[in-house]
């Protein structure tokens, strides 16, 4: 498939510069036409019998091809902050102990953590609130006490790319637990769970993974899903042969993560999360990361040429799909993140959109996100765009 084709599976291209993955990812026609089409057998046809209570394990195969890990690997859950409470409720750190978080970390990956704070566990923030946070400041806050480390993958406030291999070899040579938030890297990088062992990974669809939200996929290194012990386990978590045995209350657990399911899945977010999953592979995640790579550092030149500042990630090793900045400074000012400059940024970002390009404020700064199907056509729009706005259009 050619990009040129992969784009034209994206009908908002005909319309927006759209530069807002990280946030929101447009809807592709194959999995719209996948969507339809059970919508369509569900009005018609005999759905329940059809389905089956196993209907979702082609979608757990599909997450487990998509991340390099095993389908008994894989749990499927409600979305990345369900699936983060899922591994906290196996970790479950003991008093005395501490937690390494970012200091700019997402609050799906804090809160999970916070109710450990009354039973003595220290939560401790790494790196400056203002980012970067690197895996060096994660580990460098790491004693003999920590028994975890949770950190996105790829930050949502400033996109940096921590290198996972050499935090999970960090904590591996210390028994460290390693739970990874993936939101913002699957589907703009490989995440390969095989090559950089975690205990952990997270990770849903809605930004870089273009399907409805409702779904998410927990992945659970082997052995830890032994620790659930009642918790989690709902009326899909054991092994029943079908629905006539659902008042056997003594069936056993599925041996693999799938204990971890829960109850009633979210059908048509499970549909489309694997129509998504299966357009993705079928354009090539290496291919795919090499492209959203190489657009970010496009991104990252541009938006200095055009005289905008605090541009990052600097490094280029340090990207993926998140590329953010700073408004240039008015003549005079100090460009400290005042509440002006916020309003300045918010500003932007709204001129932006009344010229069609689709970009996001977070954190006073101007973040962009191009994935894949995005164009050397986006970035002349934005350049035009973002001087028109500095122009005061």
């Amino acid at each position: 498939m050619s990009w040129r084709e992969f784009r034209r599976l994206y009908p908002i291209t005909s319309r927006l510069a759209y530069l807002n993955n990280a946030s929101m990812g447009p809807l592709p026609s194959p999995v719209r036409q996948a969507l339809e089409a059970h919508m369509d057998r569900w009005q018609h046809e005999h759905l329940s019998a059809s389905i089956g209570i196993d209907h979702s394990e082609a979608l757990r195969e599909a997450a487990a091809r998509f991340i390099s890990a095993t389908p008994g690997e894989i749990a499927l859950t409600g979305g990345v902050t369900d699936g983060l409470f899922r591994a906290v409720s196996l970790v479950r750190p003991a008093g005395g102990e501490n937690v390494v978080l970012p200091a700019n970390e997402f609050p799906s990956a804090v809160y999970p953590w916070r109710r450990f704070e009354k039973g003595g566990v220290q939560l401790r923030f790494a790196g400056p609130r203002e980012g970067p946070v690197t895996e060096e400041h994660l580990m460098g806050a790491a004693d003999e006490a920590t028994r975890v480390i949770c950190a996105s993958l790829v930050s949502f406030a400033d996109g940096t790319r921590l290198d996972i291999a050499a935090l999970s070899e960090f904590c591996l040579s210390r028994s460290i637990v390693l739970v990874v938030d993936a939101m913002q890297a699957a589907g703009a990088i490989v995440v390969d769970v095989a090559r950089a062992p975690v205990d952990f990974l997270a990770f849903g669809p809605v930004k870089w993974i273009p399907a409805p939200v409702g779904a998410g996929v927990l992945y659970v290194r082997k052995g830890w899903e032994d620790k659930a012990e009642g918790r989690w386990l709902g009326w899909r978590s054991v092994a029943r042969t079908g629905l006539q045995d659902l008042l056997d209350y003594d069936l056993p657990p599925y041996s693999g993560a799938r204990r971890l399911d829960g109850g009633s899945p979210a059908i048509m977010s499970h549909v489309g999360l694997e129509a998504a999953l299966g357009l993705l592979q079928e354009a090539g995640l290496d291919r795919i990361e090499q492209r959203v790579v190489r657009l970010a550092g496009q991104v990252a030149t541009l938006l200095g040429e055009e005289g905008f500042m605090n541009v990052g990630p600097a490094e280029e090793g340090r990207r993926a799909g998140i590329v953010v900045c700073d408004p240039p400074a008015p003549a005079g000012s100090s460009h400290a993140r005042s509440r002006s400059v916020q309003t300045r940024t918010a500003g932007i970002v709204a001129g932006l959109a009344e010229d069609g390009v689709i970009v996001a404020e977070r954190n006073g700064r101007i973040r962009i996100s191009a994935h894949a199907f995005n164009d050397e056509n986006d970035l002349d729009r934005l350049r035009i765009g973002l001087r028109n706005q500095l122009k005061g259009k």
